[in-house]
């Protein structure tokens, strides 16, 4: 009898066994389907959660019609951006997050709008960081240290030092920009001295004014048929700049400038290096279908598979 016993209360825990067995693969296969891999860009991958975050967000904004494969390239894009980003150590820091999370609550022209977006990812900050914040921050960075680049506008920064040393010489401009095959113009700065209602003028505009704009400080300081001491750079350009005359409150000067490289064009070259694959084959189609005139939409492979 002890022995009888003894077998069928080894019979028990096996049932037990199996059963806990069906029971937690069960709530893992439910409970995973959010985080499905639906397309993967480099080290990015891209769930089917992140799906549906992007298309709650958009429908915060009133885009009601937006589909699935219009989420799914959206992020897409985020990811090539994040991942050329990364090619060139630039990273949205923690910093970077909380102090555009503050600033978007301070100053949203429309908080009922912000509000419907938290209320989207709930306690789900990391999500809500990488999907909604990260991809301004990123994108904002990329094109800063683009336009800054030493190494990507070495050319065109040589060619515009050339034409400053002949300038500096004597040579019209136009004769410089020809030598050294630069875009030439007469172009005309204009101050605006705009004065607010009286009801506003204790409380002048704070943030960016033509007072702060480096050209006014520049030809400020210049006098009729000067050339610029320095080379001007901003983010399209670098440019050399004589003054011709100035009249009341219009300045007219001479410009030879170096263009510099295209950011689309540059991003296009990154972004070829890095290895896109959509997962799910229904999205993959219609993603093709939707949008083949995409650059990566055209190096998508046929060997992506169906991930269910």
């Amino acid at each position: 009898m002890p022995a009888i016993a003894t077998a069928k209360n080894r019979k028990i825990p096996r049932v037990l066994t199996v059963l806990l067995l069906f029971t937690f693969i069960a709530i893992i296969s439910c409970g995973s389907d959010d985080h499905r891999t639906l397309a993967v860009v480099a080290e990015t991958c891209i769930t089917r959660a992140d799906l549906a975050y992007k298309i709650a967000i958009e429908k915060a904004y009133g885009d009601t019609a937006f589909t699935e494969q219009a989420a799914l390239v959206a992020l897409i894009n985020d990811a090539f951006e994040t991942e050329v980003a990364r090619m060139h150590g630039i990273a949205a820091a923690p910093e970077d997050l909380k102090a555009l999370d503050q600033h978007a609550s301070k100053t949203s022209k429309a908080p009922e709008i912000l509000a419907k977006i938290k209320q989207i990812f709930g306690h789900d900050i990391r999500s809500y960081e990488r999907i909604y914040l990260q991809p301004k921050i990123i994108n904002y960075k990329l094109h800063a240290w683009f336009s800054r680049d030493v190494d990507i506008h070495k050319s065109e920064r040589t060619r515009i030092e050339r034409a400053h040393r002949l300038a500096l010489t004597g040579m019209p401009f136009d004769a410089v920009a020809r030598a050294c095959k630069l875009a030439y113009s007469v172009d005309t700065f204009r101050v605006v001295r705009s004065q607010p209602p009286s009801i506003l003028q204790e409380y002048p505009p704070s943030g960016d004014s033509q007072e702060n704009d480096p050209m006014l400080k520049i030809f400020s300081g210049m006098k009729a048929g000067e050339i610029y001491h320095d080379i001007i750079e901003d983010d399209v350009e670098f440019k050399i700049i004589k003054l011709i005359h100035r009249i009341d409150s219009i300045y007219s000067y001479q410009r030879v400038a170096a263009k510099k490289m295209d950011f689309d064009k540059w991003y296009g070259g990154q972004g070829a290096k890095i290895p896109v694959q959509i997962m799910d084959q229904d999205l993959r189609k219609k993603v093709v279908e939707s949008y083949p005139e995409l650059w990566w939409v055209k190096t998508l492979e046929d060997e992506n598979i169906n991930s269910y």
